[in-house]
């Protein structure tokens, strides 16, 4: 029942925040993921580490979607870094790299603030 009241939430917390806000909710999801591949690749538990790093690879494809690319510099900068952090998780996955892991990870972790800048003055 809780489970089920949680993902309520969670759903209606999607459907009425600003767009903003969203991305700050996938990159923090983003985040949870790569601890949670990198846990489980200390571990040797592959399946998990896999699960969790394509979690991470639909997430960053959902950032890189979102991005409107005729809207200058930015947007197109960002693609690049999105870009980036895809083939360095393709390549984390295929070899079962942690460094790769932990740098889309600390990428990602740098983009956090900025973005949590923009959902505030978006607010």
């Amino acid at each position: 029942m809780q489970s089920t009241m949680i993902q309520t939430y969670r759903r209606m917390q999607v459907h009425t925040t600003t767009p903003p806000s969203l991305v700050v909710m996938l990159i923090q999801a983003a985040l949870r993921f790569l601890v949670g591949a990198k846990e489980a690749l200390a571990k040797s538990d592959l399946e998990k580490t896999h699960g969790d790093l394509v979690r991470v690879q639909d997430i960053i494809g959902e950032l890189m979607g979102a991005l409107d690319l005729d809207k200058g510099e930015i947007a197109s900068n960002l693609f690049s870094i999105y870009e980036y952090m895809m083939g360095r998780l393709v390549e984390a996955n295929v070899k079962k790299e942690a460094k790769a892991i932990g740098e889309v990870e600390s990428l990602l972790g740098g983009l956090l603030p900025a973005w949590q800048e923009i959902a505030r003055e978006a607010g």
